[in-house]
C-alpha cells in the first residue's frame, strides 16, 4: 500500500516568534483592549447601538427600576440596586477579625465576599490583567465584571503581597523575617485585589465606619450610612452624610 504524501511537507517552518509572539523588547507592554464579556442577545436588544437594526424592531428599553429576564441567567436587575445590596452591613458572624496595632480589624473572608457576588450579582466574572514581581513582593491586577440591565460593568483594582512575613522568635524573642505560612505571595495578592474591586461595586464599604475611640465598627453609623447611600444611589436626596463627609 503506497503511503500519501504530507500535505504539510511544503509549509514553512514555524518560528519562535509564530508560537511566543514578537519579543517585548525593553518598551512597556502594550494596552490591553478593553473587551467586556460576552452579552446575551436577550441584553443587545436592550443596549444602544449605532449599528442599523436588522429583523424586527426590538421592544423598548426597560425603566431603570425594571429588570429583565435574561435565558440562563436570570433576572437582570440595575447597577445601582446590585450595589445598594452589595453595601449592606453584614451581620457580625459573616466577618474575620485581625489583629494589627494592638487592634482587631474586621474584614469580610474571601469565600463569603464570592458567595454575596453569586447572590446579588449572578454571573459576575473576573480576570487576571498583571502580574509583576519585585525583590520582596508579588503584585496582581485583576478587573471584576458585573451584568446589569444597562450591559457589562467593570471595576479593576491591584494589590501587593510580600514574599516574607515579621514573626517573633519563640527562642529568642526577637523579631524575624520568615516566608509567608499562609498560601503565597501571588495567590494571596490576587484574593485581595479581588476584594478591592468588589469594594468598588459596594462589597464591604461600610467597615471603613469605625468609632473614633476604639477602631472597632460603628454599626449605628453604619446603618444610617447604608440607608443614606441608597437613597443617593436612587437619585433621591438624602441629606447630609451621617458618615460625615460628601
Amino acid at each position: 500500500m503506497t503511503q500519501g504524501r504530507n500535505p504539510f511537507d511544503d509549509a514553512p517552518a514555524m518560528t519562535d516568534a509564530d508560537i511566543f509572539g514578537p519579543p517585548s523588547g525593553d518598551g512597556p507592554p502594550p494596552k490591553r483592549e478593553l473587551k467586556p464579556p460576552h452579552v446575551p442577545d436577550a441584553l443587545k436588544a436592550r443596549t444602544p447601538s449605532s449599528e442599523p437594526a436588522v429583523g424586527p424592531v426590538p421592544p423598548p428599553a426597560p425603566e431603570p427600576s425594571d429588570s429583565v429576564v435574561v435565558a440562563g441567567r436570570g433576572t437582570l436587575r440595575p447597577l445601582a440596586e446590585i450595589i445598594i445590596d452589595l453595601s449592606q452591613i453584614l451581620p457580625a458572624q459573616d466577618l474575620r477579625f485581625k489583629k494589627r496595632g494592638g487592634s482587631e480589624i474586621p474584614f469580610i473572608p474571601q469565600y463569603k465576599a464570592q458567595q454575596l457576588m453569586d447572590r446579588y450579582a449572578p454571573g459576575w466574572q473576573y480576570e487576571i490583567t498583571s502580574v509583576s514581581t519585585t525583590p520582596d513582593a508579588a503584585i496582581v491586577s485583576v478587573r471584576v465584571w458585573i451584568l446589569s440591565i444597562e450591559g457589562w460593568t467593570c471595576r479593576d483594582a491591584m494589590a501587593m503581597e510580600s514574599f516574607l512575613e515579621t514573626v517573633k522568635d519563640r527562642d529568642t524573642g526577637e523579631m524575624v523575617e520568615r516566608p509567608i505560612s499562609y498560601g503565597d505571595a501571588a495567590t494571596n495578592a490576587e484574593a485581595q485585589a479581588m476584594k478591592r474591586a468588589f469594594r468598588k461595586f459596594g462589597l464591604g464599604l461600610f467597615l471603613t465606619l469605625k468609632d473614633t475611640d476604639d477602631n472597632m465598627l460603628d454599626r449605628e453609623k453604619a446603618e444610617k450610612w447604608h440607608a443614606w447611600y441608597a437613597n443617593q444611589l436612587r437619585g433621591k436626596n438624602g441629606g447630609a452624610n451621617p458618615a460625615g463627609g460628601a
